[in-house]
């Protein structure tokens, strides 16, 4: 019938035009559906509204040109670094550095280097590091 039963809603996240809920027992769903006003968290742990784990989401748009935001979750305050590297793992560019407060954080990567000049079209992998844990993404820049 399409519907989620109440006692199995654990997560709704409302995030790039799309509806997604996590369940206990499913994992991820995703509904289709454009929901307008950008993105917001609705977590069922007594109105805190926290994320309930560490996520890196796909960048978007991607492929992209010249921008792109990538967003990801903390579920406790931690000490990040997301990053840019190209596909032979060198350093492309530092996006956040410091301690960021559990909950929905976003950056935008304008396709520069550490030196401010654009890169080239290709593959390119993000990733979030905290003390114990590292998520990486790939993501394509076209001209």
């Amino acid at each position: 019938n399409g519907q989620l039963p109440s006692d199995n809603l654990s997560l709704v996240k409302i995030h790039c035009g799309a509806v997604w809920v996590a369940t206990a027992a499913d994992g991820v769903v995703r509904l289709p559906g454009m929901i307008e006003g950008g993105f917001t968290d609705v977590a069922d742990d007594g109105g805190a509204g926290l994320p309930s784990s560490m996520h890196l989401y796909a960048n978007y748009p991607n492929p992209f040109n010249p921008v792109t935001t990538i967003e990801f979750d903390l579920k406790q305050q931690a000490d990040i670094t997301v990053a840019v590297y190209d596909v032979r793992g060198r350093l492309i560019q530092t996006l956040l550095s410091g301690v960021r407060a559990a909950g929905s954080h976003r950056v935008v990567w304008d396709g520069r280097d550490l030196n401010g000049t654009a890169v080239s079209s290709g593959v390119y992998i993000y990733q979030l590091k905290t003390g114990d844990a590292v998520l990486s993404r790939k993501m394509m820049l076209m001209k």
